[in-house]
């Protein structure tokens, strides 16, 4: 009897045995399977999704297409245009201003400032309106003539400031003016015909007429480049310390009239290594030759004649009729003097063109 229930336990043991074996050979692979089967389609959402994002933001991307299609690019385009169409007008004034037509009938403006008639002299063709315009704190007038010859042309009367007096200009000539009250200031209006014939001629005269550039006296050593300078408030030459100056007052080169330098003879204390640049101006003779480049070109003198005057003999500045170059020793107090200065005068040295 115990033998048999020996045997049940170990059939049955058997058994299970075997159900744990069958249990462990092909369900798990069935089930990794499933499991496999189950994920992938996560698998592949969560792959999709990364292509699904790319394909999101490459449409953004291909929103900014529009802007690599050159539309901002493109934008400067018209404004190209528009500075190009906007030169080739401004250069039309231009090109019709060398034309005989613009002078006549133009309109030029002048300036009273500082006791001063600007710019001078005035250069104009027939039909051309001058405006002076008084810019000083006291009354000046325009009016025809010298002081010792008054004229009978054009008088403005005395204006104060901020006021104008126009004139036409309708036949050719040399106009003289002063003022009434301070005869010192004086000026000269050239009027010329202009005939349909020489518009090149007219235009290359006022073209070559420019302030100086540059000033060669080879003979005492000097190439120097201008300064322009003016009067100040008490009507005293505004002198630069070391330099040549050019007085905006006078003439520019090539217009047929007094163009005015001066400088200094003597140094000055704080800066006694410096040379005056009109230090060696005595040393010019009759013939001495003196080269002034204006507007890029050469413009030639030569002395004719130094003279000594007081300080207060001006009649050296005044315009001339005929073109010369007009040199001015200046002395100033703060200076180094050598010796003593017994008298007190202005080198004034003249030249005149070079005729070929």
């Amino acid at each position: 009897m115990k033998t048999f229930l020996m045997r049940i336990v170990l059939f049955t043991s058997l058994l299970l045995i075997g159900a744990v074996l069958t249990a462990c050979g092909s369900t798990p692979a069935t089930g990794e399977q499933a499991a496999a089967s189950e994920l992938s389609p996560a698998i592949a959402a969560a792959s999709a999704s990364p292509a699904a994002t790319t394909a999101a933001t490459a449409e953004p991307t291909a929103t900014i297409a529009p802007t690599a299609t050159v539309a901002p690019t493109h934008t400067p385009m018209p404004t190209a245009e528009a500075s190009t169409q906007a030169h080739d007008h401004m250069q039309m004034p231009e090109a019709t201003a060398t034309t005989t037509e613009m002078p006549v009938g133009a309109e030029v403006q002048a300036e009273i400032k500082l006791f001063q008639y600007n710019p001078e002299p005035l250069e104009v063709a027939v039909g051309t309106t001058v405006v002076w315009t008084n810019q000083d704190d006291i009354e000046h007038s325009v009016t025809h003539g010298t002081p010792e010859a008054p004229g009978d042309t054009f008088d403005s009367g005395l204006f104060p400031k901020g006021q104008m007096f126009s004139f036409t200009f309708t036949k050719p000539g040399e106009y003289l003016y002063f003022c009434s009250r301070h005869n010192s200031m004086q000026g000269r209006v050239n009027v010329t015909e202009v005939s349909s014939a020489a518009p090149s001629d007219a235009a290359s005269a006022h073209t070559a007429s420019a302030p100086p550039e540059r000033l060669v006296i080879p003979q005492i050593n000097l190439d120097v480049k201008p300064v322009a300078v003016g009067l100040d408030q008490q009507r005293i030459p505004e002198v630069p310390r070391h330099d040549v100056g050019w007085f905006t007052g006078s003439a520019q080169p090539g217009r047929g009239s007094n163009v005015i330098f001066w400088g200094h003879v003597l140094r000055w204390k704080d800066t006694p290594a410096t040379p005056a640049p009109f230090e060696r101006l005595h040393e010019l003779r009759p013939g001495a030759e003196i080269t002034v480049f204006s507007n890029g070109g050469p413009q030639h003198y030569q002395v004719t004649e130094q003279i000594r005057v007081r300080p207060e003999n001006v009649a050296y500045l005044l315009p001339t009729a005929e073109e010369q170059l007009t040199f001015v020793s200046c002395i100033g107090d703060n200076v180094i003097v050598t010796g003593t200065l017994t008298k007190e005068f202005r080198l004034v040295t003249i030249a005149k063109p070079v005729t070929s």
